[in-house]
């Protein structure tokens, strides 16, 4: 470990109390140590005493967890819903994708009431709804109209239920945006509509057709 040392250019006496360091065994594998390390003197000249303790298992997991939490991030930025979290009844964090849909930043949105992101009348039972939750009684996802920064209206679709977070009561909110689906059921409306039309035209012309039919056999006789 000396030599470590100076090959960062440190005096003996000037060694860190402590570090992480990897090492290579004789079989090639690498290993991370924990190094604890103090100076002192021995026979007038300055000493170094190290002891390293083997933490390799503990970085692996240190590695992993890091990984997890990157891969978790990327799916949270990601992903098209709104997710949230409510603590005391303010958000303490929100995605992108709520984000989106509020149409403001994540500044604007933390540390703020998730009431005032819905028009005025849905705010009551969202209040309802929230304190309901954090008895722990999770319930159906319920349709509300959101309230977007520039004025327009948005209906979604939200879910929530109550979890531990550091220890405290909070809400985990998850929050589908309905427009695509709205205008899906509007389409099909529509359709269903002309398709009844088309039924009530083809009745029509089956029926007119009969009588046309009966006009025409008589004319016939008429003219013979």
């Amino acid at each position: 470990m000396i030599r470590d040392y100076r090959r960062q250019g440190l005096d003996e006496r000037d060694a860190p109390m402590g570090c992480e360091t990897r090492i290579v065994t004789k079989s090639g594998e690498v290993r991370w140590l924990d190094v604890r390390a103090s100076t002192f003197e021995l026979a007038g000249k300055p000493t170094i005493l190290a002891t390293g303790l083997d933490i390799t298992e503990r970085k692996l997991l240190e590695q992993d967890l890091r990984a997890g939490e990157a891969h978790l991030r990327t799916l949270m930025e990601h992903l098209t819903d709104g997710i949230g979290l409510i603590v005391d009844e303010r958000w303490v964090y929100v995605n992108p994708g709520l984000t989106r849909l509020v149409g403001c930043s994540t500044q604007d949105r933390v540390g703020r009431s998730p009431l005032e992101t819905l028009v005025p009348s849905d705010r009551p039972r969202a209040l309802t709804r929230i304190e309901t939750v954090a008895t722990g009684e999770a319930g159906p996802p319920v349709e509300y109209e959101l309230l977007r920064r520039d004025g327009t209206v948005v209906p979604v679709l939200a879910s929530s239920q109550r979890i531990e977070l550091d220890g405290r009561p909070a809400i985990l909110s998850v929050v589908r945006d309905l427009t695509e689906q709205r205008q899906f059921e509007e389409q099909l409306r529509q359709a269903q509509r002309l398709e009844s039309v088309g039924q009530l035209a083809g009745g029509v012309a089956h029926n007119f057709n009969n009588a046309l039919v009966a006009i025409i056999g008589y004319s016939e006789l008429i003219v013979r």
